[in-house]
Formats: C-alpha cells, structure tokens, sequence
C-alpha cells in the first residue's frame, strides 16, 4: 500500500489493530483515519496492520473482510500523508494451524514474518510442538506478539524450548511506558531479548497509538542504540513485506 517516504531514520510499528470493523480494534473509518495522522506526526512511517485471526474462519473469508477494510481506508485518506501500511494479521494459536492451506497468506505483505499470540496460559510440550510445526511446515518466521504478557505464566525451561522455536520477539510499547513495568522493560531490552516493538494500538482512548512517546524514553533511558537497531530490522522486514524479496529474511533472533 501507498506509504510517506523512504527515509531509513522513520519510525516503524509492527502491531496494530487500525483497520475498521475487523476485530476489536478501530470501529469505524473516522477512527482509524485520525489513527494515522497521530502515527505521521509521530514519525511513523512504516506500520504493520495486523488484525486478529483465530482461525474460527476460513483464511480466504478472514483475507476479504481485511482487504476491504484496508481498501475503503485508503480511499478515505485519499492525497494525505499516511504511513506506508502492510497488511497482516496476529494469528493466534489453534490446534491443527499447521496444516492450514493459506497460512502463508497470513505473512506480512510479500514477506514470510507472521505474527504470531501464543496461549495466554501455561505452555505445554504439545502446544510448543504445534508452533514449531507450523513454522517448519509452513516455511514463516514467526515474530512473537507481546511476548511481557506471557512471561510470568512461563518457567525457565520451557522459555528456554520457546526460544529455540526461532523467529523474532516483539514487545509492546506500552510494557516500556507504564512505570509499573518500565524497569522489567529496560532490563529485557538491555539484554537483547526483545528484537521488534509495537503499539498494538487499538483506538484513540485506552490503546492509542504510542510509538513517537516509546522512542522518546528509549531516548532519555540511553537505549538509542538498542532502538536503532530494533529500527533497522523493522525497516528490513517492512522492505522485504513490500518488495517480496526473502533473499535477506532475517530467520532467527537479532540481537541474542
């Protein structure tokens, strides 16, 4: 879809709900418009939309409703300045995903990074078998979704065998701002655990887009070089959604 520039110092968002009427993030057009000028005068200009998929639906049914959503906003953004959209989806966890026909359609744009929710509960053995299966049958690099709200379910052993699944993790903006979880977020990022980060935006109030605030205090928490990095394989991923070339796919962690 049609983006802002191409500057390699724009900002980029790997998660978020701003299509209309999808799922249960932006209702209507006028919602997901003023969501895009907030992300512009942020310096967002790459952003991932990336509404849910449970797979309660054919991929083929799921892929219209998502198209034209997309289709009816840019039409209604018209001439304006707007972020270069790559459409996606988070696709959550169901038994039996891995052998789904369309899954690669799932991927973002061109690409075959797939974000990808795991259960919001205790991993078992099968549940990780299931993910690697998919990954390997389906031939995607799986990029985790807000990996911090799983952590506490999580012993070290089986965070250990979710690791070695491969892929990228992705980390919400809004774990970093909330001064209850800042420290926890700055000690993850410093380590190198968290590869990409996100504003899972969902509307204007109570999820809004967070991402220009997120690199202000990476900024002021001396984190430019971990967010410049994180920058440079978001912009490697939204090149390769938009070009289709794999010949770079970044296939495991960055920065382990």
């Amino acid at each position: 879809m049609r983006g802002l520039n191409t500057s390699r110092n724009i900002l980029c968002d790997m998660h978020s709900h701003i299509l209309p009427g999808v799922d249960d993030g932006c209702r209507t057009l006028n919602e997901s418009r003023s969501i895009l000028r907030l992300c512009v005068e942020q310096g967002v200009g790459y952003l991932a939309a990336t509404p849910h998929y449970y797979g309660d639906e054919p991929v083929s049914r799921f892929l219209e409703k998502r198209n034209t959503a997309a289709e009816h906003l840019m039409e209604m953004m018209g001439d304006e300045a707007c972020p270069q959209i790559c459409l996606g989806a988070e696709v959550a966890y169901y038994p039996g995903m891995e052998y789904e026909d369309c899954a690669s359609e799932l991927c973002l744009g061109k690409s075959n990074y797939i974000l990808f929710e795991m259960p919001f509960t205790r991993w078992t053995p099968g549940v990780l078998s299931h993910v690697r299966a998919f990954v390997h049958r389906q031939c995607v690099v799986p990029i985790f979704a807000h990996v911090e709200r799983y952590l506490r379910m999580q012993d070290k052993r089986t965070m250990e065998e979710f690791l070695s699944i491969g892929g990228l993790i992705q980390m919400n903006n809004s774990f970093l701002l909330a001064r209850s979880t800042r420290r926890k977020a700055v000690r993850l990022l410093r380590k190198g655990f968290v590869d990409v980060m996100g504003s899972d935006c969902h509307n204007l109030t109570t999820r809004p887009p967070n991402t220009g605030e997120a690199c202000l205090l990476l900024e002021k928490t001396g984190l430019s070089d971990v967010y410049a990095q994180m920058n440079r394989t978001m912009q490697s991923i939204f090149e390769e959604a938009i070009s289709g070339d794999q010949a770079a796919s970044i296939t495991g962690r960055q920065n382990s």
